[in-house]
């Protein structure tokens, strides 16, 4: 049963996203180009200009409304079109308002739209619409949480009053455009969200698992969520995950057991050369170390002397439930590096469109991103003549590998169990509640 929150809103809660550029690498766009087929409006301070449905204007850095500080486009019809914005190469409907922002590189989009309107298109981002619609309802409700509980709080992540980006860095919004079976899945949840007592919580979700979930110890370090624990997908006897061998043996197994075992992320590996890796790293260390240096520890010298000489060995230093790695230990000539974070470490071992051995039909796929597909990986040293000279990088699952996995999700869905079965199952001791407005 859902209930109502304690305290209804008086009107449905407002969503500000943040829209990055066609490639997902720049919040900053060169030009704004917006067309509908209603009419709309662009307005700055005093100034507004009216167009026609089915006109296209082009905005500038340059443009003379910004003047006055902060441009808003609106549409009579509800939504306009950004034509200079491609995701999956075609442009989409923008529900809501956009207000643009002039900084010193260009453009800042953020969109303003309803809370529902902005789950009907976060959940064909992140769901396959194939999938169906009790999928869509359980992705819905996670979208919705999630949103939800970032207004709540007033978890902004610029000065411009954005709850989240459009990205896979919050939740991918309005990279498929409209799809029926999403929209009837966040219809069908109107207003319901989880919550455990009686607050949201952050529903954390991700693609495919590697048979085991993490907690989020692995991001907070010292502090759990209780409705975030270490789940066993597998099947079969609980395993010691913290184990380095035992966690080895299993992401090294290509037949283990698992419900998302047929999968094709289930399990993957690349290998890389040491001297690829010393390059990798001499390139990604400094920025890393410059944006997150809690995670980036230099032993014996400073970091430039060390990743200057000769890097002999990669090893990870311990493992989070669930078997994800805690940390990665680079022994070079003249020092060490202990580096830590989940998603640090997937950004150092990664390289733009690497070729991985996986389970698709093709037995190979391409990185999707920047990242290692998971943290949940071991390293294979390869020898040859006697010389260690690089490691086979073997792993399981895509994603972060904490809360909810979705295509573990679609394998519950197939045995007949209901999303809200699911749901309690991945986030445990939670109700499920309705916001009215």
């Amino acid at each position: 049963e859902t209930k109502p929150v304690e305290e209804a809103v008086a009107s449905m809660p407002s969503m500000r996203v943040k829209l990055k550029n066609s490639d997902n690498t720049s919040f900053e766009h060169a030009k704004v180009i917006i067309t509908c087929p209603d009419t709309f409006h662009i307005q700055s301070g005093t100034k507004e200009q009216i167009f026609t449905g089915g006109q296209t204007v082009t905005i500038t850095p340059e443009h003379p409304f910004f003047q006055e500080g902060s441009i808003r486009v609106a549409s009579e019809g509800g939504f306009v079109i950004i034509d200079s914005i491609l995701r999956r190469g075609i442009s989409h409907e923008y529900e809501g308002v956009l207000d643009l922002y002039l900084s010193e590189q260009g453009i800042v989009i953020v969109n303003e739209l309803t809370l529902e309107d902005y789950v009907s298109k976060v959940v064909p981002s992140e769901m396959p619409v194939s999938y169906g619609l009790e999928a869509a309802k359980l992705q819905a409700v996670c979208a919705r949480t999630y949103a939800y509980e970032r207004i709540l709080h007033q978890k902004t992540i610029d000065n411009y009053g954005s709850f989240a980006d459009d990205s896979v860095d919050y939740q991918v919004y309005n990279s498929a455009g409209y799809q029926e079976i999403s929209a009837q899945g966040a219809k069908l949840t109107s207003g319901v969200i989880m919550t455990r007592d009686g607050a949201p919580i952050v529903p954390y979700y991700f693609s495919t698992s590697c048979g085991y979930t993490s907690d989020n110890l692995a991001w907070s370090g010292n502090q759990t969520l209780p409705y975030l624990k270490s789940l066993n997908l597998t099947g079969e006897p609980d395993r010691d995950m913290t184990d380095e061998a035992t966690v080895s043996a299993f992401l090294q197994d290509q037949n283990a057991a698992g419900l998302e075992s047929n999968m094709a992320w289930y399990r993957w590996r690349c290998e890389i050369p040491l001297d690829v890796m010393q390059e990798l790293f001499l390139k990604r260390l400094p920025a890393l170390s410059a944006s997150q240096s809690e995670c980036i520890k230099a032993e014996g010298e400073s970091l430039e002397k060390i990743i200057s000489s000769t890097l002999t060995s990669v090893q990870v230093t311990g493992r989070f439930a669930g078997g994800m790695a805690s940390g990665l230990k680079l022994t070079y000539e003249k020092g060490s590096v202990l580096v830590t974070g989940e998603l640090v470490m997937r950004k150092l071992l990664s390289e733009p469109n690497r070729t991985y051995q996986n389970k698709s039909e093709e037995t190979v796929s391409l990185s999707e991103g920047n990242y290692l597909p998971s943290a949940f990986f071991c390293l294979i040293p390869v020898t040859k003549q006697d010389t260690m000279t690089g490691y086979v990088i073997c792993g399981g699952g895509n994603g972060h590998g904490i809360g909810l996995s979705q295509n573990c999700a679609y394998q519950l869905l197939e045995q007949g169990k209901t999303w809200k079965e699911i749901l309690l199952f991945f986030y445990q001791g939670i109700a499920f509640d309705t916001i009215t407005w």
